[in-house]
């Protein structure tokens, strides 16, 4: 404990104590952080790496095992391949595939890319599936499972636009999806204007696909296919986790179908039928915020089902139950000015296109191609709800309304996450590009922390008269300050209020003791500690007691 004696007019006596503040805030989990674009080469952009096949990327995956991406591009007809890197998720143009007829510098023709839209991988990483639209095709790719590479293993095509090359199916007029089990033994594709799921047998070892059947929309009724209700301009079919559920987003019909699935076979049985409340129908339950739905995600628990909706410009929520597969619907959240009555209300929702749960649940992605934005929601694991964290949207917006801005997502259409939940990926119709962010993670606990710093005044001396203006660069006011973490600032306060701060060793302060009141006062010295992204605990720790020390009498004046 240090005590000043202060000569002259507004002199100052005063002692110290220690105090260790927190650090600033780090990102939250789920955050994301532009790590740059590639766009196509026939539309450049400032800022984005220019490569083949890009043109109106529509839909995007990541390998399983996370060493690839995949883009499907409906205007080049290209499925384009790029390497990831794991440790910074950033991608690295390797090549491409592109409908045959179609012959670009760097790519290799094949038949049944014609409007490439949807695209999986396998969960074996061996297969590779394309839901081409234009072409009325489903194109079937082997995977090296060590480069990457992909190898054309043959095409089917609706019956009625049969091509050379491809077996003839039923069901596939306007293929926009496509979904396989986690099993890797079936794989069921969407078509738009068959309004029809066709389903088909996967062999494990070789990827190849068998056609078993196909459902219709019951206002759409075909040879060779059962009928449902629900399914009138499908843009999107995804499966439960566990494979004994199949949901459909019907854009056409505002509607949202459900199927139970039998895990031997992989048949398929309608269960039941959600339907916009503006656009009702008999046999399906109306409910706010499905105009339009255009993509689904399931939680990786598969208690939580979302869909995003074009026309609403919502994100909608379902609970499923575990047991039947039945879903409960759970609300709307949906783009401001414009939510539809009963629902929340978020920036960036408009014109929503697809959506994407992280791999550990904690958050929900949607890409709005209307926005320009892909938009990001933390996810309640216990209830599926989810609240707004944050939105991107293309740098080109005049007004970012909130939302942090990032090159290349003019018409954001496809969103993927990597395996490993540190990458996201968005594919963008208008740029013509793929934009790769860095995903923030939660952080290990924090290691404890034992040891204490160490702070102590060198100058001022106790009992020095102090007067005038004190400064560190002249030696009237230094500080020693040491701890076995980095240390961020030293500050000093008078009387409780700030003084000085000081982010370089060596630490002092500067104070004119002639804007201070004549009398007795105290000097506190606060300790503020930097710490690593692990480091998220808060301490405080008093090292010294304060003190008033009185000056002198008869020295101020």
């Amino acid at each position: 404990m240090f005590a000043w004696r202060i000569a002259r007019r507004t002199c100052v006596v005063s002692v110290v104590a220690l105090v260790v503040l927190a650090p600033a805030a780090l990102a939250d989990p789920g955050d994301l952080t532009s790590g740059g674009c590639l766009r196509d080469l026939e539309n450049t952009l400032t800022g984005c790496q220019s490569v083949q096949g890009l043109d109106r990327g529509y839909g995007v995956a990541v390998s399983p095992d996370g060493k690839q991406v995949y883009v499907a591009a409906a205007d080049d007809d290209t499925l384009t391949t790029f390497n990831r890197d794991p440790q910074t998720g950033a991608v690295t143009w390797i090549g491409c595939l592109r409908d045959d007829g179609r012959a670009a510098v760097g790519c290799t023709t094949v038949a049944g890319l014609d409007g490439a839209r949807g695209i999986a991988v396998s969960p074996d990483g061996k297969s590779v599936y394309v839901a081409s639209g234009d072409g009325d095709a489903l194109a079937v790719f082997n995977r090296n499972t060590t480069s990457g590479a992909l190898t054309s293993a043959g095409c089917f095509r609706d019956t009625e636009n049969p091509l050379a090359g491809c077996t003839q199916v039923q069901g596939l007029d306007a293929p926009r999806d496509v979904s396989i089990t986690a099993d890797g033994t079936s794989v069921y594709e969407a078509s738009a204007e068959d309004d029809a799921v066709t389903f088909f047998r996967r062999s494990t070892s070789t990827g190849a696909l068998t056609w078993v059947s196909c459902v219709r929309d019951v206002s759409n009724a075909g040879t060779g296919c059962a009928s449902a209700i629900g399914i009138d301009g499908p843009r999107a079919a995804d499966l439960s986790p566990d494979g004994t559920s199949l949901y459909v987003a019907a854009r056409d019909g505002d509607s949202v179908a459900e199927f139970d699935r039998n895990t031997t076979t992989g048949a398929l049985t309608w269960r039941g039928c959600f339907r916009d409340v503006e656009n009702t129908i008999t046999g399906c339950t109306s409910v706010q915020g499905l105009d339009g739905p255009h993509g689904i995600s399931l939680s990786p628990d598969g208690t939580s089902v979302y869909f995003p909706t074009e026309s609403d410009d919502t994100v909608t929520t379902f609970a499923r139950n575990t047991t039947s597969g039945a879903l409960t619907y759970g609300g709307c959240i949906g783009d401001i000015g414009v939510a539809p009555p009963g629902c929340a209300s978020a920036e960036g929702l408009n014109g929503s296109r697809d959506v994407k749960v992280s791999g550990d649940g904690t958050n929900v992605y949607v890409a709005a191609a209307d926005d320009d934005a892909v938009v990001v929601f933390d996810r309640d694991a216990a209830t599926g709800a989810l609240t707004w964290d944050s939105c991107t949207r293309d740098a080109d917006r005049s007004s970012a309304n909130g939302c942090a801005l990032a090159q290349g997502l003019d018409g954001a259409r496809g969103v993927a996450a990597s395996p490993d939940g540190t990458s996201v990926y968005v594919a963008s119709e208008v740029d013509d590009a793929l934009v790769a962010f860095r995903r923030e993670t939660a952080a290990s606990p924090p290691p404890p922390d034992t040891t204490a710093p160490t702070v102590a005044w060198k100058t001022p001396a106790e009992g020095q008269l102090v007067w005038g203006t004190l400064t560190e660069a002249n030696g009237d006011c230094t500080i020693t300050a040491a701890d076995d973490r980095v240390l961020d600032r030293v500050e000093v306060l008078l009387d409780g209020a700030p003084l000085s701060t000081d982010t370089t060793a060596p630490y002092g302060c500067d104070w004119d003791t002639t804007t201070t009141p004549n009398g007795s006062h105290t000097l506190t010295r606060a300790l503020a500690r930097a710490v690593t992204a692990l480091d998220r605990v808060r301490t405080l720790q008093h090292l010294a007691t304060p003190s008033k020390v009185q000056a002198l009498p008869g020295l101020c004046r």
